[in-house]
């Protein structure tokens, strides 16, 4: 699953100081609580895991961050809530740390939640954005029980007018598994995305990925049924189809539907 999550340009006029302090202040909390439990390289987190069980740890502190994330997202007003029909769902958050006239930087983090609420994924990094429809990002994504990715994205926008948005795209990940007897290994691809009057999508993809020598592609379909400032309905449908040396799928339907609630 894929959460995107909205960027607005923040304009000094309309800049709420004390909300913002908030929001800091709730995240540093979160942060000084998690880091060194994460690391466990502190009396602090020994202590912590010495009473409870890893497991359970894990639980509570993605449940608790979770929380406080929505919590500053609903406060910031730059935060989406997605739910799909296969019963998975996700949140995304974008808080911007600065900006000028032209660029915004921001401070990004996702969490995605499997049918049975548990955590699938959870990811956090940074952001670059420009107002012609450019964009730069760097994040670290943490799957429990697989490991880390670590990735950077870049965005070109081709072309935009008042109906037409034409972008291309390309990332490389760093993936590091938890097994033991499996390497580090890279997957890199790219891209374009189609949309008209933020109505009808389209889109194709294609990754390579060095260690199994696997190629990925998928082309993909996208229809706004409805959206209002606050929500959106969408309808999502599609191709994948993968080769490696050894196997080769023909190419596989998806579809489904996605509602989102903006914050």
């Amino acid at each position: 699953m894929i959460i995107v999550t909205q960027v607005k340009l923040i304009n000094n006029d309309n800049w709420n100081i004390n909300k913002y302090k908030l929001i800091s202040n709730v995240l540093g909390e979160v942060l000084n609580f998690f880091y060194p439990i994460y690391k466990q390289d502190s009396l602090h987190a020994a202590s912590l895991i010495y009473r409870v069980s890893s497991g359970e740890l894990l639980d509570m502190m993605f449940k608790s961050f979770v929380l406080l994330c929505l919590a500053a997202c609903v406060l910031a007003d730059i935060g989406k809530i997605t739910i799909n029909q296969d019963g998975t769902s996700g949140i995304g958050m974008k808080l911007p740390l600065a900006h000028n006239d032209k660029n915004v930087i921001s401070a990004v983090g996702a969490a995605g939640f499997t049918p049975n609420l548990k955590l699938g994924s959870a990811t956090a990094g940074l952001a670059l954005d420009n107002v012609k429809g450019h964009s730069l990002t760097l994040t670290d994504t943490h799957i429990p029980g697989r490991g880390d990715k670590l990735s950077a994205e870049g965005t070109l926008n081709l072309f935009r007018d008042a109906n037409h948005k034409l972008d291309a795209n390309a990332f490389a990940s760093r993936n590091m598994p938890d097994t033991p007897y499996l390497p580090n290994y890279n997957t890199y691809g790219g891209g374009l995305d189609y949309m008209f009057k933020d109505k009808v999508g389209a889109s194709f993809t294609a990754a390579h990925s060095d260690f199994i020598d696997r190629n990925d592609y998928s082309l993909g379909g996208k229809l706004n049924l409805y959206r209002s400032p606050s929500s959106s309905l969408d309808f999502k449908a599609g191709l994948n189809k993968f080769d490696m040396p050894s196997m080769s799928s023909g190419w596989e339907p998806f579809s489904g539907f996605s509602f989102s609630k903006f914050f």
